[in-house]
């Protein structure tokens, strides 16, 4: 038997899950997850269970630091619904790193790319469908990876009027999953030409913009540290940058 998620839980709403046979699919036990507690990210929990949910959506719905860790989970890498815990949260080793997988099955600890000369990696880019801020997020200063740092974003992501604050990210975040000796220091890494970013305020930017020598590539934007041809980027502010 294991876990399915049959409606996420929301900051406002329970959600609700059931357990199903793995051989037969004959439905289990259901029971009710807790409502979602909007904070402070505490730097390691990630929340995919609103993708798990409906892989297909038209619009996900983002309203907590978690999910939005899990958007940026999602995009940086490869196979990562393999290490789901029963309620939509990623596997965590002992002491409590969050752990990714590529298509190898190799771990790698939260926003780190992996070994040298792994087998790059991509993630879920949410092409044709929309990433939208349900509520402000505060992502409480914790070193985070941009969103599109494995797999850019091919979608829409509707700030919808909110603010992402706090965001700090480090050299280790910012190394492309694939790429190994690339950084992409940005809410979000690359946003492809048929991305689009939109309705969105960022404050209290940090990047520690200390690469190691020889890096190959470096790129710096507050919202975005590439864009490709025709993406666009509107009504989007950055306050504090630095």
């Amino acid at each position: 038997m294991s876990w399915v998620v049959d409606q996420p839980a929301t900051t406002k709403k329970e959600g609700a899950r059931h357990e199903e046979c793995t051989d037969c699919g004959k439905k289990g036990t259901s029971e009710e997850i807790p409502k979602l507690v909007a904070g402070k990210w505490d730097g390691k929990t990630v929340d995919v269970s609103w993708y798990l949910a409906d892989k297909e959506a038209d619009e996900y719905v983002i309203r907590t630091p978690e999910q939005l860790a899990g958007a940026a989970a999602l995009m940086n890498y490869r196979d990562i619904t393999t290490y789901v815990n029963s309620d939509g949260t990623l596997a965590v080793t002992e002491d409590g790193t969050v752990i990714y997988t590529d298509s190898k099955g190799t771990l790698y600890p939260t926003g780190a790319a992996g070994p040298a000369g792994a087998t790059p990696t991509k993630g879920t880019s949410f092409a044709g469908q929309t990433l939208k801020l349900g509520a402000d997020i505060d992502l409480g200063g914790k070193p985070f990876a941009p969103l599109g740092c494995g797999s850019s974003l091919q979608g829409l992501f509707d700030g919808a009027g909110h603010t992402v604050k706090n965001l700090y990210v480090t050299a280790d975040m910012a190394r492309h999953s694939g790429y190994r000796n690339q950084y992409y220091f940005g809410f979000f890494g690359c946003v492809a030409k048929e991305g689009a970013v939109k309705n969105l305020t960022l404050e209290n930017v940090e990047f520690d913009v200390a690469v190691p020598e020889g890096a190959a590539l470096c790129h710096v934007g507050g919202v975005a540290a590439d864009t490709m041809q025709t993406s666009s980027i509107t009504d989007v502010t950055v306050k504090g940058l630095r």
